[in-house]
């Protein structure tokens, strides 16, 4: 898999929820992310409204990030997941 983005989004995981053991991941709400790009990495958050609002993403300053031209990866991970880069 090639991207040019490559987002982690950090959330509150519940599982199980039924008896075949899924799990749900909150995306509605906000929380804190990793954007890497062009071999760097931002960190930054996240924001989502509503189910059928987009997902924007921000520095820690508070700027919109722009993505690189090309596809985003996102991967949406429980609050306590530590990430190595």
């Amino acid at each position: 898999i090639e991207v040019m983005n490559v987002v982690i989004l950090f959330t509150k995981e519940t599982s199980p929820v039924d008896e075949l053991k899924h799990t749900l991941y909150e995306t509605i709400g906000d929380g804190n992310a990793l954007i890497f790009q062009n071999g760097t990495v931002i960190e930054g958050y996240w924001e989502k409204d509503s189910r059928t609002d987009r997902t924007i993403f921000t520095t820690k300053k508070g700027d919109e990030i722009e993505f690189v031209r090309g596809k985003i990866w996102i991967s949406v991970v429980d609050n306590s997941t530590e990430v190595a880069y």
